[in-house]
């Protein structure tokens, strides 16, 4: 049996952004991004979060060849499991991204792509 990280089509860049995350009824947490692609993000959080949790995401991405570009978007927690280096590793789907902002990730995804092949 495959696991969700097998099946993925999206190519996946290293990133260090930091997200803002809003779940359940006033939770916050920030979360460092470990990678990104134009279907979700993995990041490190200090504390779990449960899977199938619907989230409220901000994030900001920025680069040395694009100008920075705040966004919020819908997500689901896809998997959650205890990184042995501290705290947790979440993954989250992106369930909706406004058209802008979806643009706005292809570019910072390509800038990255282009700068890791150069």
């Amino acid at each position: 049996m495959e696991s969700g990280l097998e099946r993925r089509d999206d190519g996946r860049y290293s990133t260090d952004q930091f997200i803002h995350i809003e779940f359940g009824s006033d939770e916050f947490l920030v979360a460092e991004g470990v990678n990104i692609s134009t279907g979700g993000i993995l990041c490190k959080a200090p504390h779990p979060i449960r899977t199938s949790e619907k989230l409220k995401i901000q994030l900001t991405l920025s680069g040395s060849d694009i100008q920075p570009f705040s966004t919020e978007t819908e997500g689901t927690v896809v998997h959650m499991e205890h990184d042995p280096e501290g705290g947790y590793l979440i993954g989250i789907r992106f369930d909706t991204i406004p058209a802008k902002s979806s643009e706005a990730l292809e570019r910072f995804l390509m800038t990255v792509k282009d700068n890791n092949q150069g």
